[in-house]
């Protein structure tokens, strides 16, 4: 290592993915500074950063990533882990990119691969194979779109916001006919109007792989993962429960293919199903200017992605120590727990199925021997949830 003084990273935020970012780069003794929007966040009591900041809402968050920034004696590496700061770091693009270093696609290319409508043209005309799509912005046009779907649909807001998770709305939903579709707009359309529904592809949730990446400056992968999904939560739609690395040409070749078309640069990675009708991969999501969920199976792969970002971002050398391995699972407790009890119950998993999935060298989303905190917080959450409901 040609220095001794680090660049800090800053991640906003430290939940889910930011955890593992936190993980990922703790033993290489890189300075980390945790952002986090709620106190009962089971990560806001991780020992593994330098310093932990609080912050209320965005005008709070602008205010205290400048002073971090104007404290620090480098110029900070910016780390992002959701859509929604995401957004923020576009809207305040010209005042976050002079504070800290980090690699970013251009505004454009984040607006049309965040916004549904815009990335379903753009795959049509650049041979990206995606289900059917269609944008919903009232009742009516559930009716005027009865001779175009084909249910089961799967529906999704046409952003991510933080009122939709404010409100207890999952990420995605499956709806099997035209009035179920119409009562579910009645009940969202307070929240969000503008809905995307999307043919849904026939599958388990292990049919679900994925391919996180990270791409430099000059739009060179430095770093490709793929993996794929055990189980999801919710079951069918939802984010990740259990995962483990698989070796894809595939996913891996395309996912390049795309972001290079796109003049990439940064985080990212795209989300597809295998369809065993037509036996063909069927892109399912694309994200974008942030690391993914799952993102902390590659570093237990051996494959550091915010490790190799932040060497490229800043010019340092650091060698990682991780080794290759491919009996690894990773594995969010919470959600493991409550989508093979559905898997289960619906018959779709015998539990010497869920046994023999479960093989490989383990490790959790929260149970951390080194940072047991995290799990202590998740207690302490879950007593919260179960007094506030009462």
């Amino acid at each position: 290592m040609k220095t001794t003084v680090l660049p800090s990273v800053v991640v906003l935020d430290i939940g889910y993915s930011g955890y593992g970012v936190l993980r990922s780069l703790k033993k290489y003794q890189i300075p980390l500074i945790g952002f986090y929007g709620s106190k009962i966040l089971p990560e806001s009591y991780t020992r593994l950063c330098d310093r932990k900041i609080y912050f209320r809402n965005n005008e709070e968050l602008l205010i205290k990533l400048i002073e971090i920034s104007e404290s620090l004696p480098l110029k900070p590496v910016l780390i992002l882990t959701t859509d929604h700061h995401v957004e923020f770091y576009v809207q305040n693009r010209q005042e976050l990119s002079k504070r800290f270093l980090m690699h970013m696609p251009d505004s454009n290319i984040v607006t049309l691969l965040m916004d549904k409508n815009k990335f379903s043209v753009y795959a049509k005309e650049n041979n990206i194979l995606i289900p059917k799509s269609y944008e919903v912005n009232h009742k009516d046009d559930i009716h005027n779109l009865s001779n175009e779907l084909r249910y089961p649909v799967i529906v999704k807001p046409y952003k991510h916001t933080m009122e939709w998770g404010d409100a207890g709305f999952d990420k995605a939903y499956v709806i099997s006919n035209e009035l179920k579709l119409e009562k579910f707009y009645q009940k969202v359309s307070g929240i969000e109007a503008k809905l995307i529904v999307q043919e849904y592809i026939e599958g388990n949730d292990d049919q679900v792989e994925y391919c996180l990446t990270y791409f430099s400056e000059t739009c060179d992968c430095q770093m490709a993962f793929t993996g794929k999904k055990i189980r999801q939560w919710p079951v069918g739609t939802g984010s990740t429960a259990t995962t483990v690395p698989v070796n894809n040409d595939f996913t891996k070749t395309e996912t390049i293919r795309i972001f290079k078309q796109l003049n990439y640069r940064g985080f990212g990675s795209i989300e597809y199903k295998y369809d065993q009708r037509d036996k063909r991969y069927y892109l399912i999501e694309p994200t974008v200017g942030r690391l993914n969920q799952q993102e902390f199976v590659a570093t237990l792969s051996g494959f550091n992605i915010p490790l190799s970002g932040y060497c490229d971002i800043t010019g340092i050398d650091i060698q990682p120590t991780e080794h290759m391995e491919t009996e690894v699972i990773y594995i969010d407790e919470v959600a493991e727990v409550l989508s093979t009890y559905v898997h289960l119950k619906r018959k779709l998993l015998t539990l010497s199925e869920w046994f023999g999935s479960l093989k490989g060298k383990r490790y959790y989303r929260f149970a951390n021997l080194s940072d047991t905190g995290v799990f202590c917080g998740l207690i302490i959450k879950s007593i919260y949830k179960l007094f506030s409901f009462r």
